[in-house]
């Protein structure tokens, strides 16, 4: 789904699932993915201006995370009651770190003249990323979700294929531009079967639904319905648009034709009057001239 030659980690990789996470005033997203190396957990925090800070796991390292995010909470919940005039030295209350597939996790609880917050960094050989996750409803509410991910896309050793089919020949992901929005669609599998997620994302919003495979045809014959009856509206509009068209270009020529005739009747008088006045003129003379020779 990349838009040009640069390619941004995970832009083009399948999304399984995507849960949003609205804490206070920050949203937060867990979302589940796929590439040709396997299924992995990303989460991710969007900024007011739309700025977003992430970090990466692999399925396997997102169940140590998982465990590790829990007791940061449960270490939160046994200190005192925030008290913005008794703050712990620096703001530093208490911090974990795990290292999976060469990746470190740093789990920093801390506070300020705020409140607390969890500060969670991704550390690699080439960068470092940072998610703050406020306390305790950030902990709760992110500990939640990625549970329920794991259970859903993670399976367990004593899984068979029967029962978590591998997701092999997928239609390839699309994606469109309309205006300032992007729409994506993307064909994902779990142990329920395939699935359609259709994501709509603009500047500081994103939303997606889900269609299951067994609704597709159903879909697909209601947005027919929509196309046709559409169809038969504009090709209704058109032809009485044409239908006008046609009536105005008639009665542009009648009024072409009426103004023709006009003219060609003003001229006709003009040269019947023009006849009378020479006439005239040469009764005139004539009358003139016989005096002159009476007079001689």
């Amino acid at each position: 789904m990349a838009q040009n030659g640069s390619r941004k980690i995970g832009e083009d990789d399948l999304e399984l699932a995507s849960r949003a996470v609205p804490v206070q005033s920050k949203r937060f997203y867990v979302d589940v993915k796929q590439n040709e190396r396997g299924r992995y957990l990303k989460l991710a925090e969007v900024g007011g201006t739309g700025q977003r800070s992430r970090v990466l796991m692999t399925m396997a390292a997102g169940q140590i995370f998982l465990d590790t995010l829990v007791k940061m909470g449960e270490e939160a919940a046994k200190l005192e009651p925030w008290n913005p005039n008794n703050l712990a030295v620096d703001g530093k209350l208490t911090a974990q770190s795990i290292v999976k597939d060469n990746r470190r996790y740093y789990f920093d609880l801390k506070e300020n003249n705020r409140g607390r917050f969890l500060r969670i960094s991704m550390a690699t050989p080439m960068n470092r990323s940072v998610v703050v996750l406020p306390v305790p409803r950030g902990i709760e509410e992110v500990s939640r979700v990625m549970s329920e991910l794991l259970q859903e896309y993670c399976p367990s050793e004593n899984s068979s294929s029967d029962n978590y089919p591998e997701v092999v020949h997928l239609p390839e992901s699309k994606s469109m531009r309309v205006d300032n929005k992007m729409f994506y669609f993307d064909v994902g599998s779990n142990r329920w079967g395939m699935f359609l997620r259709v994501s709509e994302v603009r500047t500081n919003y994103r939303t997606a639904v889900t269609i299951p495979e067994r609704m597709w045809v159903d879909m697909r014959n209601t947005l027919n319905e929509y196309i046709d009856h559409r169809d038969l509206q504009r090709k209704a509009f058109n032809d009485l648009k044409i239908e006008k068209e046609k009536e105005n270009a008639e009665k542009a020529d009648g009024d072409a034709i009426d103004k023709a005739l006009e003219d060609e009747g003003t001229n006709e008088n003009h040269e019947d009057q023009g006849h009378e006045v020479d006439v005239k003129k040469g009764e005139t003379k004539a009358e003139i001239k016989s005096e002159l020779i009476e007079e001689k």
